[in-house]
């Protein structure tokens, strides 16, 4: 521990010394010469460090003196804008909508019978006249049952003329008539079997037309609620801005198209349990007259038994087989008419627009196997806002334009108005008549509608282009002068076409708008005509 404090002691005598010696005769040169080199170690990376900062600091700001610079020179150029003056001239004040072409006679060729499709050649295009034989069913089942309806003509006027001519009763005669109604009695139900067979058919084609028509119907409610449900998706994407409204009035009119076809489906299904109803009931009748000619041969066979020496029992006699030669020519008439309907005719001049079967199916009452058109001349159905109903009247002249005929112009005439709106769309309905002579158009072609209205002579008319509305919902023009500068403009608009509108108050017959600008122009700003950006003419 001494010795500690012995070698402290020591250490700082030393230094004390040392001290004592630099204030006298200053540092030792080796000394001086290691501190400079320190310190200039020191201070180079400290100097250097701020020299790079300022020289980055120096280009950073002439870059932005640069910028400033070409943004100012920018700003002052004249932008190029394209011009049109306003001009007057005749303006059309149209009405517009939209349609489509229907045909004025449209008519579906369907068999009244059941039957196998025996001779179809009409297909879709093919031009038919009134009373053309487009379609034969096979007739061998019906022209056999004329000839057996022909043969109960022949018996039935056979027994009543022998019926006639016996004056006296004798046995023979007795046991002849006996005979004669017994044949009638079985002839007769014979008679009712096939017509209970024919029933039984006919019910069971008719069932099978119910079953389809269902069928269909459960289809067409698919493909609406898939329609339904591509609306409900097409109109949240539209209304998140994914897609344009247009996709969302495609969805919406394939929804409408669906709805249709369901109508028409379920129309098709009543149309076929209405021909079920129908076919029992006419079956019904058959069974009811067949039972009853059973019945008037079973009173002729009574009859023929009893004591025909007895005038009223004679006199009764000759009723019945009258009553029985009539029931037998209305049956021969039945299937004659029945045969003849195998043949199935256009009642129109037309088109075949549709073929719905082909050479050996099996035709039913109802469904149909052509659709014959008239396509001479169509109408155009189109709906109209309600408040336009003053405006249009039966006559006026309409233009319409068709997608599938571009820059092409029809002219019609309106020929009805529906007086009545729809409750839940507020448009009434309005048909223009179009001559199609040259067969360019086709029912179902959509068409634009410009209802022509009035001719107004407008003293200032200026490009559509060229009317701006602001968010406060005014119009304004931009307006070149003299100068070269660019005027903002109120104006007050009137009528409207396709190709102008009407400006009553703010712009001069004469005076330079602006119809294209390429970047936003302010007032009173030098503008440049072209469309060229300077440097590059």
């Amino acid at each position: 521990m001494e010795y500690l404090k012995l070698k402290n002691a020591n250490r700082n005598r030393a230094q004390d010394q040392t001290l004592y010696a630099y204030k006298l005769f200053g540092p030792p040169e080796g000394f001086r010469i290691i501190m400079s080199i320190k310190l200039f170690t020191w201070i180079l990376p400290i100097v250097a460090l701020g020299g790079l900062v300022g020289w980055r600091y120096n280009e950073k700001k002439q870059a932005e003196r640069e910028l400033e610079q070409k943004s100012a020179a920018g700003r002052s150029a004249a932008p190029p804008v394209e011009i049109a003056e306003a001009t007057s001239r005749a303006m059309i004040a149209t009405l517009d909508a939209v349609g489509t072409l229907e045909s004025p006679y449209r008519v579906q060729i369907s068999s009244k019978t059941t039957g196998v499709i025996e001779y179809l050649e009409a297909r879709e295009g093919d031009v038919v006249k009134k009373g053309q034989m487009l379609v034969r069913i096979n007739p061998s089942d019906l022209q056999d049952q004329v000839l057996q309806q022909s043969a109960n003509v022949a018996s039935a006027k056979s027994r009543l003329a022998e019926a006639r001519i016996g004056t006296e009763p004798t046995a023979t005669g007795v046991q002849a008539q006996l005979r004669q109604q017994e044949a009638e009695v079985e002839s007769a139900e014979a008679d009712r079997n096939q017509v209970v067979q024919n029933h039984e058919s006919q019910v069971a084609a008719a069932q099978a037309q119910v079953t389809d028509a269902q069928a269909r119907v459960r289809q067409v409610q698919s493909s609406l609620k898939n329609a339904e449900a591509q609306y409900t998706r097409v109109k949240t994407l539209v209304d998140k801005g994914f897609l344009a409204r247009q996709e969302l009035e495609t969805a919406e009119m394939k929804v409408e198209v669906e709805q249709s076809a369901l109508e028409a489906a379920r129309a098709q299904q009543k149309i076929a349990e209405e021909q079920v109803a129908i076919v029992r009931r006419k079956g019904q009748a058959d069974i009811t007259a067949a039972e009853a000619g059973l019945k008037r041969a079973r009173a002729s066979l009574s009859a023929a038994k009893a004591n025909l020496a007895q005038t009223s029992a004679y006199r009764e006699n000759i009723e019945a087989l009258q009553a029985s030669v009539r029931s037998s020519e209305a049956q021969m008439r039945q299937a004659q008419t029945r045969l003849a309907e195998t043949s199935l005719r256009s009642s129109i001049d037309g088109i075949v627009t549709s073929r719905e079967a082909d050479p050996g199916a099996l035709a039913t009452p109802g469904a149909p196997i052509l659709v014959v058109q008239h396509l001479d001349w169509l109408f155009l159905r189109a709906s109209l806002p309600v408040e336009e109903s003053k405006n249009v009247r039966i006559g006026q002249t309409a233009e319409i334009r068709f997608d599938a005929l571009p820059n092409r112009v029809f002219e019609g005439k309106v020929t009805h108005i529906n007086p009545a709106a729809d409750l839940r769309s507020r448009q009434f309905e309005i048909q223009i008549r179009l001559d199609n002579a040259s067969g360019e158009m086709r029912p179902g072609m959509y068409g634009q509608v410009a209802v022509l209205l009035r001719r107004i002579e407008a003293e200032v008319v200026v490009p559509r282009e060229a009317v701006k509305t602001g968010p406060d919902g005014k119009a304004s023009v931009m307006v070149i002068n003299e100068r070269g500068e660019a005027e903002r403009r109120e104006v007050t608009v009137g009528a409207s076409d396709a190709e102008g509108v009407q400006v009553l108050s703010g712009v001069r017959f004469g005076e330079r708008v602006v119809v294209l600008s390429f970047r936003p122009i302010q007032d009173g700003q030098k503008v440049r005509i072209g469309s060229e950006p300077e440097g590059k003419k």
